[in-house]
């Protein structure tokens, strides 16, 4: 029975093989050398399990356009129930076409995925504050959920140093019950800065309104004075001004996970080799018995 244990064995080795080299590889993408820094409130502990959970989930999401990043984050816990803070450094692996299209789609981005969740988010700030001395663009959003009963208070910094652009967001999520933390978390954002020094930080402009939300409005003219319009399909004008040196194509659809479809086709493999393997050992044993039978009946 040995060899059929190794069959067996051989046979879960390779799937568990295969579905976790998708995995692995996303871990080896996120060795990011720090580019940020943040003094966390005193007691505040990291959990290492969600840390590497928020990692996975923001390494799962496009940035800067959709090109390759690396991550890290952490997730803090106050030392009461009610305090959560959570840090991310997100930086380019090389510096995108458009630099400045791209740190304004990601900051924006921070603000964008909240009219996605409900009446029941309610956004109290949202500034964004570029400060040419720093070379740094900050964010402030502030929002809560009525659902959860939370305050979310975030920053995002966002620059370009080393031929690369990077993001650094930090946030405080706070429990109605627990407003008592919020000070001291707050606090803790305020130290939130990059690693790189204003020499090596490059000039970087990033727009205080949303990408393609100008091109958008003016898309559509309003009709002259007088007329209504006579159709809601597209229309053709006269361009004005230059052509522009950006094309905006539509990004892929995403790959689908073919993790559990290699699961189960490796168990459909190990069930085979079984059944095979077992049948195999069945023939064999019926010609051992049947030696002795044919020599006691030759005369």
């Amino acid at each position: 029975m040995n060899w059929l244990r190794r069959s067996i064995v051989s046979g879960v080795l390779l799937v568990v093989a295969i579905t976790a080299a998708p995995t692995l590889a996303l871990a080896q993408e996120r060795e990011l050398e720090p580019v940020g820094k943040l003094t966390p409130p005193p007691g505040w502990q990291q959990d290492v399990g969600r840390s590497r959970g928020l990692e996975l989930l923001l390494g799962r999401e496009d940035h800067f356009g959709g090109v390759e990043v690396l991550v890290s984050a952490q997730h803090l816990r106050a030392p009461q129930a009610g305090g959560i803070l959570l840090t991310s450094e997100i930086a380019t692996v090389a510096l995108p076409p458009d630099p400045a299209l791209a740190a304004s789609t990601e900051l924006h981005g921070v603000r964008a995925g909240l009219d996605a969740l409900g009446d029941g988010v309610k956004v109290a700030r949202w500034d964004i504050a570029p400060d040419p001395s720093t070379r740094v663009t900050d964010g402030l959003l502030e929002w809560s959920d009525a659902s959860l009963g939370t305050t979310t208070i975030s920053r995002t910094l966002v620059f370009q140093t080393g031929g690369r652009l990077v993001r650094l967001t930090a946030e405080c999520i706070i429990a109605a019950d627990a407003g008592a933390l919020r000070a001291p978390c707050e606090a803790a954002l305020r130290t939130l800065a990059p690693l790189a020094d204003v020499g090596a930080r490059e000039p970087l402009t990033v727009s205080a309104t949303p990408p393609g939300a100008t091109a958008n409005a003016a898309a559509a003219p309003p009709p002259p004075e007088g007329e209504l319009p006579t159709s809601s399909g597209p229309t053709i004008r006269e361009r004005e001004g230059d052509m522009p040196v950006t094309i905006v194509v539509d990004k892929p659809k995403s790959k689908t996970d073919m993790r559990p479809y290699y699961l189960f086709g490796g168990l459909v493999v190990i069930l085979a080799v079984y059944l095979l393997n077992r049948r195999a050992r069945e023939r064999l044993d019926q010609k051992a018995e049947s030696k002795p039978e044919s020599k006691d009946e030759s005369p």
